[in-house]
């Protein structure tokens, strides 16, 4: 027996993003509003940005803040040419984190608000900050915002000045401007449409799938046996293994294919060996789905059920003489 799993006319996931491309445009929008107006109608749909990371080597910005101790501000560098003391953010720092966090954050608020309600946010980040800047973007734009946390391979040559662990992948988080956004999809390709077909003449293309779901033990009431409609035996999920669809749902099925019952077979020992557990702890009473009617007669229904094609969602293959998928 083997499952059907219909062809989705949903697009395969992906992103686009609608990119203003007239520089002359872009220009006469500043003139003519404030920077935060303009921008409003630059960044109509995503926005990536990639901020500086907090390596404590490379990133310099302007530091107001103020701390007990007149050591911190000896050794906080030197001044910029309008005042502002300038501040290398080293890991010595006893502010290492926090400093780059109060960078981060006025930025994102400006950032949130020149997203329109359908926007959305992708942010390159390493795991220095990636914890932090997850429950900032969380402030910012609300947990119910966060689409997702993509994390990719950023390289793939050995790496030997790594301590510890080699850091090859980044993250992307993402966060959008409300919580209804969904990406926009990628047209589905020949190839992914290859793997659906129709020999039954179901009018919606499909493909096999496994009837099978993991972890029996915990999932005991949904493993029972099913009487097949052609040869008389009776089913059982793989073992380690439980039918994906609670019975209820199971029996209207396989309902499709004959007159069925449900009935106690008093099969606890083939149950606990499917689970892997021992009898003692298997589900007692359990029913199993067995044919209502004298088996010759359940396989010529079933046989025409065959023959008619739209074969219900779980079917028998080889004409009924092959049960379970490998």
């Amino acid at each position: 027996m083997n499952g059907k799993t219909p062809q989705s006319n949903k697009q395969k996931k992906g992103f686009r993003s609608q990119h203003l491309t007239s520089e002359a445009l872009v220009l006469s929008l500043f003139r003519r509003f404030s920077p935060e107006r303009a921008f409003s109608f630059c960044i109509k749909i995503s926005r990536n940005i990639d901020p500086p990371y907090n390596t404590g080597n490379d990133v310099i910005y302007a530091d107001d803040f103020r701390m007990s101790g007149e050591e911190w501000s000896v050794e906080s560098g030197e001044l910029s040419e309008d005042g502002d003391r300038l501040f290398k953010d080293t890991d010595s720092n006893g502010r290492f984190h926090s400093d780059w966090c109060s960078m981060i954050y006025s930025r994102l608020l400006l950032a949130r608000n020149l997203l329109t309600d359908d926007g959305v946010i992708f942010i390159s980040i390493d795991d220095n900050e990636s914890a932090n800047l997850r429950k900032i973007c969380g402030e910012v734009f609300g947990e119910a915002c966060f689409a997702g946390d993509i994390v990719y391979q950023r390289t793939y040559a050995p790496r030997n000045d790594s301590k510890g662990i080699s850091k090859e992948a980044e993250h992307l988080l993402v966060f959008s401007k409300t919580n209804t956004w969904q990406p926009k999809k990628l047209p589905r390709t020949a190839e992914m449409n290859e793997k659906y077909k129709s020999p039954d003449g179901d009018p919606v293309l499909w493909r096999p799938d496994n009837p099978c779901g993991p972890r029996a033990s915990t999932h005991q009431g949904m493993v029972y046996a099913i009487q097949s409609p052609f040869t008389g035996e009776m089913l059982y999920p793989n073992n380690g293994a439980h039918w994906r669809y609670q019975q209820n749902d199971m029996f209207q099925i396989m309902s499709k294919w004959g007159d069925y019952r449900l009935e106690n077979i008093h099969d606890e020992e083939k149950r606990s060996e499917v689970c892997g557990v021992n009898t003692a702890i298997i589900r007692k009473g359990a029913m199993g789905i067995v044919l209502n009617t004298p088996l010759e007669q359940a396989r010529n229904f079933a046989k025409q059920v065959l023959a008619e094609g739209c074969w219900p969602i779980y079917y028998f293959t080889k004409n009924g003489e092959e049960n379970l998928p490998e």
